[in-house]
């Protein structure tokens, strides 16, 4: 049913004709689309939009450019480096070698040059008054002053001595053979006694420097390093029987082995008291002043204990070497301990347990000083004093000086 609807609420019709909106003219559209105005707005935003593009295109290309310089530089940085890495490396070797080098010159200097040397280092000795040690691995020999042998480094002086044992060994072997010929065989005795002597005092001088003497007896000689001594009780037996000691002389190395022990144990027994004396300063109620004093007179008390408990080590060191064996049985000990050297206590101790001393020296078993030891290291100490003066290729014996 159909509803009445009030007039004023109905919407107007509209004639089909009044809505439609008049359209322009065709001709005035194209002519629109071809004024000079809107050609002219094409072409600025068409080359708008080619300057945008080409800023876009500029900017990536800059960025990728950017980026490669970047990557370019870290690697020239990172290659830079280890060259320089590589470069101080090889600088810190390089000097290593020079200073090894400088060591080692006049092994292997012209003879010419080395004549000069010789001269100068000797004709410097007999002006300064400084010690020298003879090598005669080349011919001519030369001298080195006690100061220049310090001076070795480890491989330096593993060099020389394996140099020394070398030759040494060479003549052990002529004097071992049957084919030796009598004149020869007195060439070569003597040029193994003046080998082993010069090898002796050469290693005597670095071994009084206590840094040195724990290097040299901690290293091995044929590779100039640090090493474990891997000479044993079964070792020091076999050589002991190699060495053919007589019974003067087995006498001789277990009064060392006694004066020796006899004197470190007083020394020790110093030490001991400087100590105790310490503490007590310290619990003292004194004046800053007062303790200064007290406790530096101590240490320097404590300074000299410690240097004669080492000049006791060297003075036994030499005698037992120099003094009781023979030139030929230091010769054979230097031979078969390479590439180390010999322990002077493990020594001593293997001739008193395999010769009838007693089997181990301690502070329990072993008397203080009295006038009879002092009087006896007395004498040993004039004994090696004649060693330093005198070179003895035989056994020089002891026991004289002792009971005299």
């Amino acid at each position: 049913m159909e509803r009445n609807i009030p007039s004023h609420s109905r919407p107007k019709e509209v004639s089909r004709e009044q809505s439609q909106t008049p359209s322009e003219p065709e001709e005035t559209s194209v002519a629109r689309q071809h004024s000079p105005t809107a050609s002219y707005n094409a072409r600025i935003e068409a080359a708008l939009e080619r300057r945008l593009a080409n800023g876009r295109e500029s900017q990536r290309r800059f960025r990728e450019r950017q980026k490669a310089r970047s990557q370019s530089t870290e690697v020239q940085l990172a290659r830079a480096t280890a060259e320089l890495t590589g470069l101080q490396a090889r600088q810190a070797a390089l000097e290593s070698k020079n200073v090894f080098l400088e060591n080692l010159a006049t092994l292997y200097a012209p003879a010419q040059v080395q004549a000069a040397q010789n001269t100068q280092a000797a004709r410097h000795a007999n002006d300064t008054g400084d010690a020298t040690c003879t090598i005669s691995l080349q011919n001519p020999p030369y001298h080195m002053s006690h100061a220049d042998v310090n001076k070795l480094t480890l491989p330096a002086f593993s060099t020389l001595w394996t140099e020394y044992v070398q030759e040494i060994g060479s003549c052990l072997l002529q004097l071992g053979s049957p084919a030796t010929t009598a004149p020869t065989l007195q060439l070569v005795t003597s040029a193994m006694q003046r080998l082993t002597v010069e090898a002796a005092d050469l290693c005597a001088v670095l071994l009084q420097d206590p840094v040195a003497n724990k290097a040299l007896i901690t290293a091995r000689l044929d590779e100039g390093a640090e090493a474990i001594n891997a000479l044993d009780t079964e070792f020091y037996t076999g050589l002991l029987e190699l060495l053919s000691l007589t019974q003067e002389q087995a006498v001789d190395l277990i009064c060392i082995r006694r004066l020796y022990h006899t004197k470190r144990n007083d020394l020790e027994t110093q030490r001991k008291s400087i100590v105790r004396q310490m503490a007590e300063v310290e619990l003292q109620d004194a004046h800053p002043s007062d303790s200064f004093l007290s406790l530096s007179a101590l240490i320097d008390s404590v300074q000299q204990v410690t240097e004669q408990d080492w000049a006791t080590y060297y003075t036994v060191l030499r005698g037992a070497y120099r003094g009781v064996l023979s030139t030929l049985q230091l010769a054979n000990i230097v031979v078969h301990c390479y590439p180390y050297l010999p322990s002077m206590e493990r020594l001593l101790e293997i001739v008193a347990v395999t010769r009838g001393g007693p089997a181990a020296a301690s502070s329990s078993n072993l008397q203080g000083e009295n006038e009879q030891t002092v009087a006896e290291w007395t004498a040993f100490s004039e004994y090696v004093a004649l060693l330093a003066v005198n070179t003895y290729h035989d056994h020089f014996p002891l026991l004289p000086f002792l009971t005299k």
